[in-house]
């Protein structure tokens, strides 16, 4: 497993499920604690570079559609709408595909 993808699926595992949510718009909860989506998640704890890899681990995970939108394509993973993810949470999905992705 690239050390990559392994950095990606701790980092997601570590968030808790109550934690993520379908759609783009993080909210903050009245502990403080943040809920977000898969990229606002990545986005706003590690950073654009590091959304920036997540983007390009998606595109080179289905190299018939190089033109297809990588946020688009991870937000359709996170919210349920790729068939191939049907899990339960977004968290659940977004780490089957993860998982899912070849070296």
């Amino acid at each position: 497993m690239s050390t990559k993808r392994q950095q990606f699926i701790e980092f997601f595992s570590a968030i808790p499920d109550d934690q993520w949510i379908k759609g783009g718009i993080p909210r903050l909860l009245p502990d403080g604690r943040r809920q977000a989506c898969a990229i606002s998640h990545v986005e706003l704890t590690k950073g654009h570079d590091e959304t920036s890899v997540l983007f390009s681990m998606r595109r080179a995970s289905d190299p018939s559609n190089p033109s297809g939108s990588a946020p688009e394509q991870i937000g359709s993973i996170n919210d349920g709408h790729d068939p191939r993810y049907q899990q339960a949470t977004p968290k659940a999905r977004i780490l089957a595909w993860l998982n899912d992705l070849k070296d």
